[in-house]
């Protein structure tokens, strides 16, 4: 998979070392996969199988269900970008020995739309996380976003 671009390194942290870096590295993937048409796969690989993502009202559970969520969402969108990340892991994570984790994350993402216009909201997840061979998967993706009137 491509590197995750540079803007991605910006996810601002604990300053109590409460986070580790192969956690951030996680969510900087994910936002890199997220942001990019053609790695629908990158991005369900994020997820456990029987992965639950809650977006507004919708419910998506499982891979297949999180590859439609992820082809519509492109649908109308010519780009998207998530940008001014902070991330609030509960409690403190450590590299080795932990095997869940769950999270806050805030943010902005920046919508840009085929028809033409763009839109920038405020977004807030909760995240439940585990380890699957080593590797941080995401159990649970909860969306709080405000997708009210247009700006």
């Amino acid at each position: 998979m491509p590197s995750p671009s540079p803007s991605y390194h910006t996810i601002s942290t604990p300053t109590d070392n409460s986070l580790p870096a192969s956690l951030l590295t996680f969510f900087q993937r994910l936002y890199h996969s997220s942001d990019t048409p053609s790695q629908h796969e990158e991005f369900a690989n994020c997820f456990t199988k029987d992965a639950v993502i809650v977006f507004a009202s919708s419910r998506y559970e499982g891979r297949e269900d999180i590859l439609t969520m992820y082809h519509s969402k492109w649908v109308p969108l010519s780009s998207l970008t998530h940008s001014s990340l902070k991330l609030f892991p509960f409690g403190k994570i450590t590299e080795t020995g932990a095997e869940e984790a769950e999270v806050m994350l805030y943010g902005t993402a920046e919508y840009g739309f085929k028809a033409g216009g763009s839109l920038v909201k405020e977004f807030a997840v909760r995240a439940e996380l585990v380890k699957e061979e080593g590797d941080w998967k995401m159990r649970l993706y909860q969306v709080y976003l405000d997708m009210g009137e247009k700006e």
